[in-house]
Formats: C-alpha cells, sequence, structure tokens
C-alpha cells in the first residue's frame, strides 16, 4: 500500500509518494503544483503495475525506482538549498535537462552521455564566436568546462545521499583549456574609480570587495552581527566554501564604518540594501567613464585587484600563501597567476627605472 506524503512549500505543495516492493521502501517525488489526482492515479498505476510484477515474478529484490531528471531536480533544490545557494548549479541542470530531456531517469546519465552533452555545449559556444581567435576559444572552453563543474557537483551529492548507483563523473574528462587572466583594476585608476562612483553605499561596497577581497554576493548578505569592529574582523556565515570566516579588516573599511555610521545596534539588519546587479551595473558604468570599457566582470575584478596587491609588496612564497589565505582558495594553483601578473608588473617598473 502506497503512502502519499505532502510537504509544505513556498511555492506551493509537493508531494512524495512512499511504497514497497518485496520489503524495500521506495520514492516517487512530484514538484509542487502538481494536482493531487495526478498523484493518486500515478500510485493506482504503479500498485497495478507491482501486482501484475508480483504475479508475473518479474519483481527482482534488488529493483530501485530511480527519480526523473525533472523530478531529481525539484528534489536537488528542495533538500540542497537548505545548505547552499544552488541557483547556479540548476541553471546548468537545466541545460543539461534541454539535452536528455526531462523524462530520463537520473541513473541512466552516463558519461558518455555527458561527453555528448560537452562536446554540445562546446559547439553552441565556439558557432557565436571566431573560431580563428585563440582567447575567445579558450573562454569558449572554460566557459563549457564551469557548466560541467556545476553539473558535477550536483551528481556527487546525488551519490552521497544514494541517489544514483554510481557517479558519472568519475571517468569523466573536462576539456583542456588555459587559465583566464584575472580583469585587475590598474592602480593609477583606483582613486578615478572610487571618485566617480555615486555618492552613497556603493561606495563602501567598494571598500568592502577592493580591501577585503570579498566577493560581491558575500558582501551584500553582511548583517551587522558580521562587523566585529572591535575585534577588527569581518565574520563570515554565508560564502562559496560553506563555512564560517574571519576575515580580517582593513583598517580603510574600519574607518568607513565608523564615518558613514554604518552599525544601528541590530544585529539582524543588512548592511547594503543594494541589488546585486545593480551594483556591477554601476561598476559597468563607472569602468566606462574612466576609460576601461574592456574589463570584464566588474564586481569581481577588485578581488583579484586586492589578490595582486598582496602578491606585489613582495613576491614570495610567503606572501603567495597569505594571499591564498587572504581570497579563502582552497588550493594554491588557484592563487598562482596573481603571482605571475606581480612579476610582470614588477618587470614595467624595473623597466623605467634609471639605473
Amino acid at each position: 500500500m502506497a503512502y502519499i506524503e505532502e510537504i509544505e512549500l513556498q511555492s506551493g505543495t509537493a508531494y512524495r509518494v512512499q511504497f514497497n516492493v518485496q520489503g524495500k521502501r521506495y520514492r516517487k517525488y512530484f514538484p509542487p503544483n502538481t494536482p493531487k489526482r495526478s498523484v493518486e492515479l500515478w500510485v493506482k498505476q504503479k500498485e497495478l503495475e507491482i501486482e501484475q510484477q508480483r504475479i508475473n515474478g518479474a519483481v527482482p529484490s534488488t529493483q530501485k525506482i530511480y527519480p526523473t531528471l525533472q523530478d531529481f531536480g525539484s528534489i536537488y533544490k528542495e533538500k540542497r538549498s537548505i545548505e547552499i545557494s544552488v541557483k547556479r548549479n540548476l541553471h546548468s541542470y537545466k541545460l543539461l535537462i534541454n539535452y536528455l530531456g526531462p523524462h530520463l531517469t537520473i541513473d541512466k546519465v552516463t558519461d558518455e552521455r555527458l561527453e555528448s552533452f560537452r562536446n554540445s555545449l562546446l559547439e553552441q559556444r565556439l558557432a557565436k564566436i571566431d573560431q580563428d581567435d585563440f582567447l575567445k576559444v579558450q573562454r569558449a572552453r572554460r566557459g563549457a568546462n564551469k557548466e560541467l563543474s556545476c553539473l558535477r557537483d550536483i551528481f556527487s551529492w546525488a551519490k552521497r545521499k544514494k541517489y544514483i548507483p554510481i557517479n558519472p563523473f568519475d571517468d569523466f574528462e573536462f576539456f583542456s583549456a588555459t587559465k583566464p587572466v584575472p580583469n585587475i583594476l590598474p592602480r593609477e585608476k583606483e582613486k578615478e574609480f572610487y571618485k566617480n562612483l555615486p555618492k552613497s553605499n556603493i561606495r563602501i561596497i567598494f571598500l568592502f570587495l577592493r580591501y577585503a577581497g570579498l566577493r560581491r554576493s558575500e558582501c551584500l548578505e553582511l548583517r551587522e552581527r558580521n562587523i566585529l569592529l572591535k575585534e577588527g574582523y569581518i565574520k563570515l556565515e554565508k560564502n562559496k566554501n560553506r563555512e564560517i570566516e574571519l576575515i580580517p579588516m582593513h583598517q580603510i573599511i574600519q574607518r568607513m564604518i565608523i564615518r558613514a555610521k554604518l552599525l544601528t545596534g541590530n544585529p539582524d539588519k543588512k548592511l547594503f540594501n543594494n541589488n546585486k546587479d545593480a551594483v556591477s551595473r554601476t561598476f559597468r558604468r563607472t569602468l566606462d567613464k574612466i576609460g576601461l570599457e574592456h574589463i570584464k566582470s566588474p564586481a569581481h575584478m577588485l578581488r583579484h585587484t586586492f589578490g595582486l596587491r598582496i602578491m606585489e609588496n613582495e613576491i614570495s612564497d610567503k606572501n603567495e600563501r597569505l594571499a591564498q589565505e587572504m581570497l579563502r582558495h582552497k588550493t594554491g594553483s588557484m592563487t598562482k597567476h596573481y603571482t605571475q601578473i606581480a612579476r610582470e608588473n614588477l618587470k614595467k617598473r624595473f623597466d623605467k627605472l634609471k639605473i
């Protein structure tokens, strides 16, 4: 006998059907706003199917019913969003569903199917660019890898939670591609950039990104309780690494917090009410105004600038490690490109010296 469980979500009522086959329990998830009548009809059909298989002796004891790609997407969104922001991963997952179809069960996603999807992704990106432009081709390959990396996160979680028996990414190869060169705000343009920003909280956001190396999303999630002014730390609760982290607070940020009277005494109050896209648009317009139209990722380039400035003080293993810790990179390889840029900048300055 199947049991229908109702799940109340913000987006509506979802259903989870539990049923047994030869002593093994199985579940079927129906996303929000699925008509209950449709669920009941599915249950009746499934019960008839199980009974017929029992009569024919065709129900093996190891049989397991896996969710479709569409159903698993709803499961992942419901359960995983409690822990992390799943928006970016779900964007990549939607691309996979559009390619493989919503009704394929998740256990049927093999490394061969993923390779076909991978190649299709690259073909779509290459069709939009000049394929003789090496840098654009490499950017297209990295873009495809980004989608695949997000999918790898999803399927790794699915394997840990036993929604699939095998992770298809275990034997999967990503595209080889050159590492991107980080966009950096030139030192001589920093003051000009800051002065051309609107005289509002957007300037304080600039300081948090530039002098703490925060990501845009991390900055806009900050609340007053995250600012440990006396101790001199920023406490990150929501971040990419999914851990609580303490970031040393630069004196420039401390002075601005006091001068702007940013702390009101309400620990749950957000420091900034700015929309993340509005922040990027404002930065974009300001970069265009000061002649830096070529710089991409206008908010994230301040994080890159922060990492480079640490390395420019002293190009050494010690400072490379400091940059890695401040940027919260999991591996040193993610910080290496700042070392290379710092060396190039050092050579440019050396070339101009009269010795």
